[in-house]
């Protein structure tokens, strides 16, 4: 199992288990006492009809047992798919950057990203269990987040003329096309189709169900609770943002709808010394 998800769901199933096993031979056993019980009661022989009750008994049990196997072999071959596939995310990711955490313009670990990319998502699909399919994604949004730290948010953004394979740094794209560092042919540019399958998988497609979409500012409760244990900078935060807000590049003081004015820093800091303390929904 991955590191970062330490037999959290394979712990949970195998909790689970035996509960659900149980769950069903006592409502065997159950039925298997009503029916002793109604036998009982009509005065026939129970010890032949006991024998011919335990064979569907011990039949159930065997079933229930198969049942429990197989699920577990269903699990595990899941959470094997699951295990390779965050390997394969997790190296294609790895192979765009240098040791020095550069990202290289060779077209080889361009192509065997996307190559590596393409099986991750393939044996996703082959993981049955929906907590594992869960999981891959929580650490495809990981992957994205280390991908545009490390490529997209620098300083400096990626010149086209990287993607021509070749010395690039300082060349315009005719320059680094024809740079003595080039093949005779395309030999070293990376193809389209390549470059577009690594920034598709890290990129957030249009239709991603964000799991922020669901999440709320602390409540008053919360902000007191919080308050009382020591938190009172970030409570003050919460109050500023319920407050002030940012446009053009002024800071605008909230005064109620369609009401706001430009404040100065010394404003805010005013401000904030009645507003402390009084963070409200």
């Amino acid at each position: 199992m991955n590191p970062r998800y330490p037999g959290l769901v394979k712990k949970s199933f195998i909790d689970l288990l035996p509960t659900i096993i149980g769950v069903l031979v006592g409502l065997l056993s159950v039925g298997y006492g009503f029916s002793l019980w109604k036998i009982l009661l009509s005065g026939v022989d129970i010890g032949g009809v006991a024998n011919l009750l335990t064979l569907p008994i011990i039949a159930a049990s065997a079933g229930i047992a198969l049942w429990g196997h197989r699920k577990k072999m269903e699990f595990d071959k899941s959470e094997a798919y699951l295990d390779k596939a965050l390997e394969l995310m997790d190296q294609a990711r790895s192979v765009l950057f240098d040791p020095e955490g550069k990202l290289t313009n060779d077209r080889i670990s361009w192509v065997t990203s996307a190559r590596l990319l393409k099986h991750a998502q393939q044996l996703k699909t082959l993981a049955t269990v929906d907590a594992h399919k869960r999981i891959f994604d929580s650490e495809h949004d990981y992957q994205r987040h280390l991908f545009a730290e490390m490529a997209l948010y620098k300083d400096e953004q990626i010149p086209p003329s990287f993607f021509l394979g070749a010395e690039y740094e300082g060349l315009t794209l005719g320059e680094a096309a024809y740079a003595d560092s080039q093949d005779k042919h395309t030999g070293k540019w990376i193809p389209a189709r390549i470059v577009s399958e690594v920034f598709r998988f890290f990129s957030y497609p249009r239709n991603y169900e964000d799991p922020l979409d669901t999440a709320t500012e602390l409540s008053p409760d919360e902000v007191g609770s919080l308050w009382i244990g020591g938190g009172q900078p970030l409570c003050d935060y919460l109050t500023f943002r319920q407050n002030f807000t940012r446009v053009a590049g002024k800071v605008i003081k909230l005064n109620g709808p369609g009401k706001s004015q430009t404040v100065e820093a010394e404003d805010i800091d005013g401000e904030m010394q009645s507003l402390s303390g009084t963070y409200k929904h």
